[in-house]
C-alpha cells in the first residue's frame, strides 16, 4: 500500500483442480461445486471489501485429451 507500506501477497491467474478417477465421488464433487459457486458471491481470503479474493468458477466443457490419460 503506498501510504502505509503494507503489502498482501496475492495471486492472479488460473487454477485447475482435478481428482483422480479412482478417488472421485459424485457426492463430494457436488459439495465442492456448491462451495465454489458460493465463493464467487462471498469472495475468499482477506480484504474482500477492498476487492481482493474475487474468483470466477468455470466448469470445463470437456477434458483436454492430454489430461485424460493422467
Amino acid at each position: 500500500h503506498p501510504t502505509t507500506n503494507k503489502w498482501i501477497a496475492g495471486f492472479m491467474g488460473t487454477v485447475r483442480f482435478a481428482v483422480k478417477e479412482d478417488l472421485y465421488k459424485e457426492k463430494y464433487a457436488k459439495i465442492a461445486a456448491a462451495l465454489l459457486k458460493m465463493a464467487e458471491m462471498t469472495n475468499v481470503g482477506v480484504r474482500r471489501t477492498a476487492g481482493l479474493g474475487m474468483i470466477k468458477y468455470i466448469v470445463p466443457k470437456s477434458e483436454p485429451s492430454s489430461l485424460q490419460s493422467q
